[in-house]
């Protein structure tokens, strides 16, 4: 007797991770930074079906779906979607997200692209996200820090886009490529640009080659 057990190979396989702690975000409803993220993550995980990936998507704290891939697997994503929420619930006084991260470093053995939506993103998170990164061929943060919608004074906004600045540097001294978005700039604009800076250093990111993400 013989068995045939179909493989994905593991370029064409991603995990998506979207950030659902309240913590990570600010603004009210469509302007705030948590809706923005679930409108990028909804157009990464288009991006994929339509690519033919088999992929996994997980919240911070949401337990998402087991990885997959067709039209079925597509429309739990979306439900998924379209009813989380953002939780302020932490593992044993640890971010959320970092601990998603560290759960995803132990059991992924290696995969083609690994995706993180993001609201505000600390260092801890960015070098969570570099350690991680080591089981996947690349690895790219689309981050909507939460300053960016809130209602802050001057200084703030300062402090705000010093401390992205930090947490960018990190991310690509791990080889992780990040895209930074505000409430009026489009996700589309933004895979665009580092489709073209992917393209000069011969890598296509996330099969962006072939498909685009919404805006």
């Amino acid at each position: 007797y013989m068995i045939r057990q179909e493989e994905t190979p593991w370029h064409t396989r991603a995990t998506v991770v979207f950030d659902d702690r309240s913590a990570g975000h600010d603004g009210i409803g469509d302007a705030g930074s948590f809706e923005r993220v679930v409108e990028a993550t909804a157009s990464i995980v288009d991006l994929y079906h339509r690519s033919g990936y088999t992929y996994r998507l997980a919240g911070a704290s949401a337990s998402g779906l087991p990885a997959a891939k067709g039209s079925p697997h597509f429309n739990r994503a979306l439900d998924l979607l379209a009813t989380v929420r953002t939780s302020a619930t932490d593992t044993a006084g640890t971010d959320a997200l970092v601990a998603r991260l560290l759960e995803i470093d132990a059991a992924t053995a290696g995969e083609g692209t690994l995706a993180v939506v993001t609201g505000s993103l600390s260092p801890e998170a960015a070098m969570a996200i570099t350690r991680c990164g080591r089981r996947f061929r690349q690895t790219i943060v689309v981050t909507f820090p939460s300053h960016r919608f809130a209602a802050l004074t001057t200084k703030a906004r300062w402090a705000g886009e010093e401390a992205v600045r930090d947490v960018v540097k990190l991310l690509a001294r791990g080889g992780a490529h990040a895209i930074v978005l505000g409430p009026e700039e489009s996700l589309l604009s933004g895979w665009d640009s580092l489709t073209r800076s992917a393209s000069s250093a011969n890598r296509s990111p996330a099969g962006v080659a072939e498909t685009r993400a919404g805006s």
